[in-house]
């Protein structure tokens, strides 16, 4: 017997059907979740694919269903906890429809999300689910290209588009608000240079809510991107330059963990408790954190 003839055949729909006693249309109208099959039978067919360790042909399946039950995912990166977990939120939904998610990250760079998405639709997806970079053009080309489409958090409108938006700047001025109620007058802001204007929405809703609430106008430093390290830099420079501010709002969790994990640890004339790290979000990543630091949901 060669090598090759000592791999196993993989099992068939055929194989299924002869052990099953069923024809091979009832078992892949089973495997396909196609209604009008008994109970009895579509356990019988069930029990008979995991018995042969039968896997459906996708390249088959497409040509008779005309879907891949791809999706695809395009996030700006895996480094910021938040976009995992959305991740894994996508997949999760998925998986309890029986498809499979692929996902590619851009760096927000437009130019990246052009081949991340031309590298999906190679696969045949059936749809996308995207954080666009770039313009309202960059978001209509990708529509343009007959691509089922459903944007997180875009600042474009685009008619063919599903959209999905979180309330970020609702969200900034929750945090304002229980700043306030905490007793912190003297606030600082840590923003992020790298964000274009017309998606600053938390930044201008915790300034326009401290502004309502009377408190004195935020200090505001700003990260060249939004990353732990960016976060300690720009808070310590800013505690050093402000020693009255008492409370601290950040642009993300992970420029939030930037200063409660080090720049903390260099003011140790303060107490925690007269520091409060603010952000939208709360990865599991913060449960370290939590001493002296709150986030808004």
């Amino acid at each position: 017997m060669t090598e090759l003839e000592s791999i196993p055949r993989a099992a068939t729909l055929a194989d299924v059907a002869e052990l099953v006693g069923v024809s091979t249309r009832t078992v892949s109208r089973v495997v396909n979740n196609e209604p009008g099959i008994s109970s009895a039978t579509t356990q019988r067919v069930k029990d008979a694919v995991r018995q042969l360790g039968y896997r459906p042909n996708m390249a088959a399946r497409r040509l008779v269903t005309n879907r891949s039950d791809l999706i695809g995912l395009v996030i700006p990166t895996f480094d910021n906890p938040y976009f995992p977990l959305i991740a894994m939120g996508v997949e999760d939904a998925c998986a309890r429809r029986g498809q499979t998610v692929l996902i590619g990250q851009t760096r927000s760079d437009p130019a990246r999300q052009r081949t991340v998405i031309e590298s999906l639709a190679s696969h045949g997806i059936d749809g996308l689910i995207l954080f666009p970079e770039g313009s309202a053009e960059d978001l209509a080309s990708v529509v343009a290209t007959g691509l089922a489409v459903v944007t997180i958090n875009s600042p474009h409108e685009c008619e063919g588009a599903g959209k999905i938006t979180t309330r970020l700047a609702a969200g900034a001025q929750l945090v304002a608000d229980h700043l306030a109620a905490c007793g912190h007058r003297r606030t600082a802001m840590i923003g992020n240079e790298s964000e274009p204007s017309a998606f600053r929405f938390r930044e201008r809703g915790f300034l326009n809510r401290i502004s309502e609430l009377g408190l004195d106008a935020p200090v505001i430093g700003e990260t060249k991107e939004p990353t732990v390290g960016e976060g300690y830099r720009v808070a310590l420079d800013l505690l050093s330059a402000h020693p009255d501010v008492t409370a601290i709002f950040a642009y993300n969790d992970l420029i939030a963990i930037g200063h409660a994990m080090n720049s903390v640890e260099l003011c140790p004339s303060r107490a925690l408790s007269s520091v409060s790290m603010t952000s939208i979000w709360r990865p599991h990543s913060l449960r370290h954190c939590r001493r002296f630091m709150w986030t808004g949901r």
